[in-house]
């Protein structure tokens, strides 16, 4: 997605064939961020996006970049996230930052989104949310999202009722789920200038979201907002990078 021109192109993996672009409305209309990302279904045939200065979700054909529809969401949505159930149910998240909702969608059928509900997240710093990004179980039940101030919480994703919140440090922004046997695991990057820090969660019960371990990290770190803790392949560590420190650390996730 360019910022400047305001359009979407898709390009081959193959070849780096560039396949095609079509400008999200008139000029001047779409604004896409520096924060933002583009979600892709399962499928693999249809990409979403989100319009800042028009609040769009936009669903594009990846095959010819065209957009087949758009749909009004909350105020300001920046980060997405997809959820899929095992019966084919498609719901597109998006963190709204201008009126702290989170935004579902279906996209079932890409030409015909239907915004289902609307969620508040209860924050004094509805900023941050342009940076938090939404974490989704594989089964797409539940959405995580971190409020910027001191709570992350679980949403289902069906009916848009928060489910569970947990404390976790101050300025949670990014998080990052494993998913191993029915075990669930969240890492969550508390940005705090004075007081970083990143906290594992078992998610398993999003009604009882417990810490397992929390990492202080060094009181003269910065991490840039958009820097987003990974766990391992095995779940058993975690990686995260400080930007502005230029420093990545591993965390062991049963110790800290």
């Amino acid at each position: 997605a360019a910022a400047n021109s305001s359009d979407v192109t898709t390009f081959r993996d193959t070849d780096g064939a560039f396949i095609g672009f079509r400008f999200a409305g008139p000029a001047g209309a779409a604004l896409f961020s520096l924060y933002q990302n583009i979600v892709i279904d399962r499928s693999g045939t249809t990409a979403y996006v989100a319009s800042q200065r028009t609040n769009e979700l936009l669903a594009i054909d990846i095959a010819s970049a065209a957009v087949v529809d758009r749909i009004e969401l909350g105020s300001k949505p920046s980060q997405l996230a997809i959820a899929e159930t095992v019966e084919g149910r498609r719901t597109v998240l998006a963190l709204c930052f201008g009126d702290a909702t989170l935004a579902a969608v279906d996209v079932t059928d890409p030409s015909d989104l239907r915004l289902e509900h609307q969620t508040p997240i209860e924050t004094p710093y509805p900023f941050f949310l342009e940076f938090a990004n939404v974490a989704v179980t594989f089964d797409g039940s539940t959405a995580f999202v971190a409020d910027g101030n001191q709570f992350v919480y679980a949403i289902d994703v069906a009916t848009g009722e928060t489910r569970g919140s947990v404390g976790t440090g101050f300025i949670p922004v990014t998080t990052s789920l494993f998913e191993d046997r029915g075990q669930r695991r969240l890492a969550v990057l508390n940005a705090s200038s004075d007081s970083t820090s990143v906290t594992v969660l078992d998610v398993t019960n999003p009604a009882a979201m417990s810490i397992v371990s929390t990492t202080p990290l060094p009181k003269n770190l910065f991490v840039a907002l958009n820097n987003v803790p990974r766990f391992s392949v095995d779940g058993r560590f975690v990686f995260v990078g400080a930007s502005l420190s230029e420093i990545l650390f591993t965390i062991n996730v049963e110790t800290g």
